[in-house]
């Protein structure tokens, strides 16, 4: 049997962290029944797991630096082999719930009629800053939004209450503020707090267990153990998206 450790996002908080989590490791492992899946990596050790494939639920590749974690997690487990897996997005899976999270917000509204805010942790890394852009990019492309504007809770800008009055000045009525976070309801909780009072502004769910989720993480943990032949980020246009084999025994 492999092993497949769920790393929650580091810069998550909240004792609501723990069901959430559980919620989706349990999502994962019913997807792959052949695949030893914990959030800890000293409990994986323990039952003799010593290949495994390390995966951080985080919705982007910026913000954390991939080498420290595969260091730190082979320093936890000295003789083990940790395979760090991708980071999870931007990916259209996730560009995809997210349009889901904000359809469920839009309380009965059109889409037509309805602004949309995403709202990132913000960061002093403009990579990081830059993908959360990139994500309400693609989430106007191909609907009907009126608009997709981008925030930031903290380190930059624009803020929750500037990217509202944007929203405002652009003509949108009623605007869904969406938590860019992954498995991060204290983040959530924040964004929340930030557009409390506002008339018109609902805030949508953000992205915890889901399907989407689980197959997304089925898709990298495939990468990490046979390999990801690819000529261009998972978003490309010019990239042809085969779904992969849920491959228990071997995946």
């Amino acid at each position: 049997m492999s092993a497949l450790l769920l790393l929650p996002d580091p810069t998550a908080t909240g004792a609501a962290l723990g069901p959430e989590l559980a919620a989706v490791l349990a999502d994962v492992q019913e997807a792959l029944p052949d695949v030893l899946v914990s959030a800890s990596l000293a409990e994986l050790v323990e039952r003799g797991e010593q290949d495994v494939v390390a995966l951080p639920l985080v919705p982007g590749a910026a913000g954390y630096d991939p080498g420290i974690l595969e260091l730190a997690l082979r320093q936890q487990a000295p003789g083990a082999t940790v395979t760090l897996a991708r980071a999870l997005g931007p990916h259209p899976l996730l560009v995809e719930l997210a349009a889901q999270r904000v359809l469920a917000a839009l309380d009965g509204a059109a889409p037509a009629e309805v602004g949309v805010l995403v709202v990132g942790p913000g960061s002093h890394d403009p990579e990081a800053n830059a993908e959360v852009a990139k994500v309400a990019r693609l989430l106007q492309e191909g609907r009907d939004f009126a608009l997709v504007e981008v925030a930031y809770l903290a380190d930059t800008g624009p803020d929750v209450a500037a990217g509202l009055a944007r929203c405002r000045a652009l003509g949108a009525g009623r605007v869904v503020v969406l938590p860019h976070a992954v498995v991060d309801p204290g983040f959530a909780a924040r964004v929340a707090e930030r557009a409390a009072g506002e008339e018109g502004v609902h805030v949508a769910g953000h992205l915890a267990a889901s399907p989407e989720l689980t197959a997304l993480v089925v898709e990298r943990h495939h990468e990490a153990r046979h390999g990801d032949l690819r000529m261009s980020c998972d978003v490309c246009a010019y990239r042809e998206l085969q779904p992969h084999p849920h491959e228990h025994a071997g995946a």
